[in-house]
Formats: structure tokens, C-alpha cells, sequence
């Protein structure tokens, strides 16, 4: 397709961003992909909740299975160098556990639990936006408390029911078998990602990379092209 050859033609190694729950999405469409998702807000709808929520359809369609890459590949006329992955609702499912850390943060700040399916919708742009999300819009002021306690809490339980999604050690192993490096750049505090790829993927991974004090979150391409280096 005419996207597939502008992406071989300006790009070089291809990095293909598996951003958020479409693996289909290249770096420029982003802020497209922002903009049909998000409300004004700025929530993920629960209907394309990136933790646990990825419909069924793109889980099942080999969107996330090497035959795909090789399909582009092949529509392309070149062969991919280089994978890299969002983390959590694309190789991990970690809902569960920052379920867990959201609500011990708001409780010790005395407001209210949040659902599975709230938390949900509030992820996907690093612990302070969580936060803004997940707080009334009257107390602001309490948020650098809530990130805190949650990472204190997340730190020592980031690993209870985290897990790989089915096939994804699969789809790494099989690339790593066919030459391509693969990478995770997250939204995620790097402490956080880097203990969690060790975890579950090891050496199957060329690389990883979070949020820091001197890595911005994406959009932004400063990951990315750290990992590239």
C-alpha cells in the first residue's frame, strides 16, 4: 500500500511502534489514534481500555503473531530490522496489580475505591496523569501524595498477577530466532519496566526503557530513539 512504501522509503531501520492496543499503528498516527479514543478528558474509553481490555477481535487475528510482521514485510518489499513494544495491555497484562496500587493510594488519602474498569480508562500516560484522572477535580493538591504511596505500594507488589498475554513469548522467541531486536518503551516509571521485562521476558528482549527524570513520556520520541542507539 502507498503507506506501507512512504514507511520503507523514509525509514530506515523500520521501527513499527506497537503503541497502546493496535499493533497495525505507525509513529505518525499517534496523535490520530489520541484523537479517536480519547474524550475530552483525555480518558481512554473503556471500550479500547489498553490494560485487559483489547478486544477480542485484535487479540485473535494474529495482529500481535509474527505471521503478521511478515505479512507487512512482504507488502512492503523489505524485512524488518527491529520491533518495539508498549508494555502494559500489549505484552503484560497488568491490570490487576495497578488496580490494587490505585485504590491503597486513594484509600490512604481518604477517598473512594475505583472499579477494575475505571482504573482502566486512567492508564496509559504515566502515574501522575493516572492520578489526575482518578482524583475529584477539587483536590488536585493530593496527588503527588497518591503517587507516592502508589509507587511505594506498586514497587513491592508489581509482580502478584501480572502476566504475559497468550502467544507473546511465542511472537519473541520467533523473532528473536529471525534476527529482528525487539524493545519495550513505556509510559511506565523505568524502575517499574525494567524489573518486569527481566521477570517475564529476560534475553528474549534487546532492550527496554521507562519514564524518568530525563526520559519524557511518549509521545514524545526520546525512547524510542534511545533504544535505536
Amino acid at each position: 500500500c502507498g503507506q506501507c512504501r512512504a514507511l520503507a522509503r523514509d525509514c530506515f531501520p523500520m521501527i513499527l511502534l506497537f503503541y497502546h492496543i493496535f499493533g497495525d499503528l505507525a509513529i505518525g498516527g499517534i496523535k490520530e489514534f489520541n484523537k479517536k479514543i480519547r474524550g475530552a478528558k483525555g480518558r481512554i474509553s473503556s471500550q479500547f481500555g489498553m490494560l485487559g481490555g483489547m478486544p477480542d477481535a485484535f487479540r485473535n487475528c494474529g495482529l500481535f503473531g509474527a505471521g503478521f510482521l511478515e505479512m507487512r514485510a512482504w507488502r512492503c518489499g523489505m524485512r524488518y530490522r527491529a520491533v518495539i513494544f508498549d508494555l502494559d495491555g500489549t505484552l503484560l497484562n497488568t491490570l490487576r496489580d495497578l488496580h490494587a496500587a490505585v485504590n491503597v493510594a486513594l484509600k490512604g488519602q481518604g477517598f473512594g475505591e475505583k472499579t477494575l474498569d475505571e482504573v482502566r480508562s486512567y492508564v496509559g500516560n504515566g502515574v501522575r496523569v493516572l492520578f489526575e484522572r482518578a482524583l475529584p477535580e477539587e483536590a488536585p493538591e493530593r496527588r503527588e501524595a497518591c503517587v507516592a504511596a502508589f509507587k511505594e505500594y506498586y514497587s513491592s507488589h508489581i509482580n502478584v498477577y501480572t502476566r504475559p498475554y497468550p502467544g507473546i513469548l511465542a511472537l519473541l522467541e520467533r523473532l528473536q530466532k529471525a534476527g529482528v531486536k525487539t524493545g519495550v518503551c513505556s509510559n511506565k516509571f523505568d524502575a517499574a519496566v525494567r524489573l518486569l521485562c527481566e521477570a517475564h521476558f529476560g534475553a528474549l528482549l534487546d532492550g527496554c526503557i521507562g519514564e524518568g527524570a530525563n526520559m519524557p513520556k511518549k509521545p514524545a520520541p526520546d525512547g524510542c530513539l534511545r533504544l535505536m542507539e
